[in-house]
């Protein structure tokens, strides 16, 4: 998992916000995130979670190597809430692979 560790640490604000750990059970690969620090104003806390999911799926998606591995990927926010994509949400263009925006939901 640390190079997922190492991947996913540009996703991040690394002054006020940690990857906590990156865990693998049962085909879930859950990324924990601590932003309790952030200010996100004038945004949401929701909106920070939904951007900073779609920056850390993104770099865990170009990790190929890790595809078989893992059936759902959950960026936990603690307190905040959760936002877990599944293998099958996976598109991709020209770009890269990622999740469509409109898929993630804050629980």
């Amino acid at each position: 998992m640390e190079d997922v560790k190492t991947a996913i640490q540009g996703a991040i604000s690394s002054k006020t916000e940690s990857i906590r750990d990156v865990v693998l059970k049962d085909g879930d690969l859950c990324v924990y995130v601590d932003f309790s620090n952030e200010d996100p104003s004038p945004l949401t806390l929701e909106d920070l979670a939904l951007a900073r999911t779609g920056s850390i799926t993104d770099a865990i998606l170009e990790l190929k190597d890790y595809d078989g591995l893992w059936e759902t990927i959950t960026v936990d926010f603690g307190e905040a809430g959760h936002i877990t994509n599944n293998r099958a949400d996976v598109d991709s263009n020209g770009f890269g692979r990622y999740f469509l925006n409109e898929n993630f939901k804050l629980q």
